[in-house]
């Protein structure tokens, strides 16, 4: 949903109950909000129970308030699995981010990317075999220029570079985490 032109809402609405797939396209995202500047437009949006997979970005949030995210089975995704730009009052919690071990060889990336938000909770969610980051930065989950982020009781395993990174976040907290860096075979 688009909502960057003038005179555009969006304003309570569900996605529940549903499985939503696709193929990775480019840029492509199961889910999209895009909501307007100064995040006056954009939110108070439930996204809970679904399976969503197989594209590039699974969930993307542009410019959007006040939505909770949860209970959600999120798999395969070429880039994001979560993607939040530019967003405030988001709580994910309780979602599941695994890939489809049918395949023989893991080969997208998933990963949780939050940029430039302000309120954000990420609450025992686990992401398992995240290629996100390089050898330089960046990781499976990776928080960046934010405020008040709080990634709490999440489980990060078997990632390819790092679990959890902060590059200039503020008032930001990280507590009970855990974490296995182990590189399995089925890469």
């Amino acid at each position: 949903i688009d909502m960057t032109p003038p005179g555009s809402s969006f304003r309570e609405g569900t996605i529940v109950g549903n499985t939503i797939q696709a193929r990775p396209s480019p840029d492509g995202a199961n889910i999209r909000f895009l909501g307007g500047k100064n995040l006056k437009v954009g939110g108070l949006l439930a996204i809970t129970g679904n399976l969503i997979g197989s594209q590039t970005h699974n969930i993307h949030l542009v410019n959007c308030r006040g939505v909770s995210i949860s209970g959600n089975s999120l798999y395969s995704a070429a880039e994001h699995t979560l993607w939040l730009e530019d967003c405030a009052n988001i709580v994910a919690g309780n979602n599941n981010i695994d890939w489809n071990s049918d395949h023989k060889k893991k080969y997208l990336f998933d990963g949780i990317l939050i940029d430039r938000c302000k309120g954000v909770t990420l609450s025992n969610t686990i992401i398992e075999n995240s290629f996100q980051g390089s050898s330089q930065t960046g990781g499976a989950i990776d928080v960046k220029a934010s405020e008040d982020v709080a990634i709490v009781n999440c489980q990060v395993l078997d990632f390819r570079y790092r679990g959890i990174t902060l590059t200039d976040a503020l008032r930001c907290r990280v507590t009970g985490c855990s974490r296995n860096a182990k590189l399995s075979d089925r890469r």
